[in-house]
């Protein structure tokens, strides 16, 4: 997703609107329960899965939710109904990441990554942007289910053939809990590399808030383990996105 929709204010009524139309486009239904599951299964399988826009309503999307189309949220041509998405899971496997390898792979922009990264070409002892700084300092590691899949952006016409290489990557942490400690630890680095930046006449990076980072889960593609309820729950608990839950229940 892009990061500067991520920094876009927008109304909790809107945020847990669009939120419905993400768990639905991904087929997950949360469920909010109490307890949580000693341990969780993937379930993951290689194929295929087919969106299909099937009504859009231009003035309600306006009205509901805000400005930004369809399009800004979900890509091209996500406005058009009829309109469809392929999306194809190729691949999944047990690994694990450190803190620096998630920084750099997940947390962060690719053009933020670049940029952290040139920065420390030209001036190293700045900001100290290196695995072994990171990892001593938020020693962490976590173990997950990662999955590679592909995607075709919304079409009216026919859908092409998908690459059998996976073109992205999603790491779905085993402990669901973990989602927030590598939130905190992200936002704790963010803040002392953005008060040297700043102090530098340079520009900061972006940090998440809760919200925005559950929607970047969503968005890169997070698929839910089982028992589903359970793990969404604990997540969306974890980071303290209940109002999302109380949503669901009454809808």
């Amino acid at each position: 997703m892009n990061r500067k929709l991520l920094n876009i204010k927008i109304r909790t009524k809107n945020i847990l609107y669009l939120l419905l139309v993400g768990i639905i486009l991904f087929g997950i239904f949360i469920t909010p329960i109490n307890t949580e599951a000693a341990s969780y299964t993937p379930s993951l399988n290689k194929g295929t899965k087919i969106l299909e826009i099937k009504t859009y309503n231009k003035t309600s999307w306006m009205n509901v939710v805000n400005s930004f189309g369809p399009d800004e949220w979900f890509g091209e041509n996500s406005n058009i109904t009829g309109a469809r998405s392929k999306v194809t899971t190729v691949a999944w496997y047990f690994s694990n990441f450190t803190t620096f390898r998630l920084f750099t792979e997940f947390m962060l922009s690719e053009e933020e990554f670049l940029y952290l990264l040139s920065i420390n070409m030209t001036t190293p002892d700045l900001i100290n942007f290196t695995k072994n700084s990171i990892n001593s300092t938020y020693p962490r590691e976590y173990e997950t289910w990662t999955v590679g899949w592909n995607k075709l952006n919304y079409s009216t016409g026919i859908l092409k053939e998908t690459d059998n290489k996976s073109s992205y990557f999603f790491p779905i942490f085993r402990q669901p809990a973990q989602y927030r400690s590598i939130l905190d630890d992200y936002n704790n680095w963010t803040a002392k590399i953005n008060q040297i930046l700043n102090s530098s006449g340079m520009a900061t990076i972006s940090n998440y808030t809760e919200h925005d980072f559950l929607w970047k889960l969503i968005f890169d593609g997070l698929r839910a383990p089982k028992p589903t309820e359970s793990y969404l729950s604990s997540l969306i608990n974890g980071l303290n996105c209940c109002d999302i839950a109380s949503v669901m229940d009454n809808t």
